[in-house]
């Protein structure tokens, strides 16, 4: 019976000891996982930090990209409004040298036409006084014209 309790004694200090070796195992198998966390903890921490920044980066550019699309849109308009400028000065353009040249043909009529005035008084004095010569010479020299009344010619320039 003692060497039964003999080997029970060391079947028992054999798997204490292999209890032991098995907990040193766990404790290693632990501290190393422990260790693991610890590091998964702060590259979580780390990556976190870069999801905030990177999420205010992204908001930021959005911002940026909307500022920029409302400037593009601004600046669309102000391409539209030149366009339609641009026309409109062709258009004022065009009917302005159509009004130089109508002006330029009214004033080129108004001149001929003093021209032609100044000629028809002219012809119109020169008729005048041919007539009113005429009219003297025929006073004078009609049968019926009183010797006194006969006025003496006029001299008329010409």
């Amino acid at each position: 019976m003692r060497e039964q309790r003999e080997q029970e004694q060391r079947r028992h200090e054999q798997q204490v000891q292999e209890l032991q070796v098995a907990l040193r195992q766990a404790n290693e198998t632990l501290t190393a996982k422990n260790h693991e966390l610890l590091q998964l903890n702060r590259d979580a921490g780390r990556l976190l930090e870069l999801n905030g920044r990177l999420e205010q980066d992204l908001r930021q550019a959005r911002e940026d990209a909307t500022g920029q699309q409302q400037a593009l849109d601004g600046l669309k308009l102000l391409a539209a409004e030149h366009t339609a400028l641009q026309t409109r000065w062709a258009d004022d353009t065009h009917r302005l040298d159509t009004l130089r040249g109508e002006l330029t043909g009214a004033r080129d009529a108004l001149e001929q036409e003093r021209t032609h005035r100044q000629q028809v008084q002219a012809e119109a004095a020169r008729v005048s006084a041919r007539l009113e010569a005429t009219q003297e010479l025929l006073e004078r020299f009609s049968p019926a014209a009183e010797p006194q009344r006969r006025k003496p010619p006029r001299t008329t320039a010409k």
